[in-house]
């Protein structure tokens, strides 16, 4: 059946989408992948044809290896199945092929390779640059190398795993609960259990009965106005009853004081299970947890992955974020790096809100609204950076619950400054770390001087 020139734009629309974004109808760009499309549409697309379509587009071609590799053949030890790559029904080009002769086999081609451009490379560039000069073989090679021997994996047997935590508790061991319970001795002096508190006393004030959901909003409100929505969100414990005594509200945070200090308990034993592992890990699974809910959800989906039935006999050793803990943020921040160094698979995991980088440069609002969390977002891009600097410093200490947050100018080369680091710490010396290694990083160079060259020898007495 003759592929239309519609069918090529939605293939490529659906895995090159920013370069069908630059597409102009009277380009020589467009001209280029329409005569490719039309090649198609009449029957076939070979490489040389395909090579072309690439010069005109101001791209480098690839070598007949690299095109036989992704379009004409299935190779047999690629880390993946290739025939799967399009759906659960394989596919597989005709044998004897030279030229790409369908839609299908373009889109099977172009979906192996950004899987694998994705998977080993994260950049769809540079996987190319690296790939299109390769012969058939060396391209084997390569992803041979890549494979995990499951062989190996099978036999190795088992070793100490993980305590498990309960679902409900896991949020506990997030830095933000063990800050907040960590730093009081008397549960009454907790961040979040002071907020309940002072949502309790002002309906108090206001002579309102303080129900379950009154509660709930009084408190939500206060938590607004300082900043504090996350740790809120996280920590909030909705009451039964309606309240009567400031001890009632205290009690409906014993149980999780207990639960805390159990799973905190558990969470440190885990990391050294999980130290003794980092020889041979072979999953790390990265995240962002800010909810409870996006804590269950993480133990739901590790559950899902890892206790399948179908992976029960490679003995999947895996880095569960829910279930591990550090004494200190900056102890934590180098297990995790360590732990991604060690994994032979990422997985990688974006909950509801994620740092977005520059946010000038993002237009879905929602996501904008996310990140910051709260509504004020669209000030941010009207704040000039000395305002966006301290308004950073600030949620660090209110809302995150640091001990000590300062910003680091970073500097161009006429001495202005063009962002600021922000270091947080709960680490009592860490500050002061820090000024040493900001002050030799950024002082200046001083001007070379020659000498004289007998003022640079040494005195003889001296030598002597």
């Amino acid at each position: 059946m003759p592929t239309s020139s519609e069918e090529v734009w939605s293939i490529l629309k659906k895995y090159l989408p920013s370069l069908v974004k630059e597409l102009d109808e009277g380009g020589d760009l467009f001209a280029a992948l329409g005569s490719a499309a039309y090649a198609l549409k009449a029957g076939s697309l070979s490489w040389a044809g395909l090579n072309q379509a690439l010069h005109r587009c101001s791209q480098a071609g690839m070598s007949e290896g690299c095109f036989r590799y992704y379009f004409l053949e299935v190779p047999p030890n690629h880390p993946y199945p290739v025939t799967k790559v399009l759906s659960q029904t394989e596919y597989r080009p005709p044998g004897g092929l030279t030229e790409i002769a369908s839609l299908q086999q373009l889109e099977w081609g172009l979906c192996r390779f950004v899987y694998d451009a994705m998977l080993y490379w994260g950049n769809i560039r540079q996987a190319y640059r690296d790939l299109r000069l390769l012969s058939y073989g060396e391209i084997e090679t390569l992803f041979e190398g890549k494979q995990i021997n499951s062989q190996r994996m099978t036999t190795r047997g088992k070793v100490a795993e993980a305590t498990p935590i309960p679902r409900d508790s896991r949020y506990l061991i997030s830095e933000m609960a063990c800050k907040t319970y960590e730093a009081k001795e008397d549960l009454r002096d907790a961040d979040h259990v002071q907020l309940a508190l002072e949502g309790f006393r002002a309906l108090q004030a206001e002579r309102a009965e303080v129900t379950p959901k009154s509660l709930r909003e009084k408190t939500k409100q206060i938590a607004e106005g300082r900043n504090q929505q996350q740790l809120f969100e996280l920590m909030f414990e909705d009451a039964p009853e309606v309240l009567h005594t400031e001890d009632e509200v205290i009690a409906l945070y014993a149980g999780q004081w207990a639960a805390f200090q159990k799973a905190r308990v558990e969470a440190l034993q885990n990391t050294r299970i999980y130290l003794s592992l980092c020889n041979d890990l072979d999953v790390y699974v990265a995240t962002s947890m800010r909810t409870r809910d996006d804590f269950r959800d993480m133990v739901r989906t590790c559950q899902q992955i890892f206790k399948a039935r179908k992976l029960s006999k490679y003995h999947i050793r895996y880095f569960d974020p829910t279930l591990s803990a550090a004494e200190h943020h900056e102890d934590k921040g180098i297990i995790e790096c360590l732990m991604v160094r060690t994994a032979k698979v990422i997985l990688y995991f974006a909950q509801h809100k994620e740092s977005l980088g520059k946010v000038t440069a993002v237009k879905d609002e929602r996501l904008l609204r996310d990140w910051w969390g709260r509504h004020d977002w669209q000030r941010v891009r009207e704040m000039p950076l000395t305002q966006v600097k301290d308004e950073f410093v600030d949620r660090f200490k209110s809302e995150l619950l640091y001990r000590s947050a300062k910003p680091w100018p970073i500097l161009d080369y006429n001495g202005r400054d063009m962002y600021y680091m922000i270091h947080a710490t709960d680490y009592p010396d860490a500050p002061g770390l820090m000024h040493r290694a900001y002050a030799e990083a950024v002082q200046p160079v001083e001007p070379a001087v020659q000498l004289p060259l007998l003022q640079a020898l040494p005195d003889a007495t001296e030598a002597n």
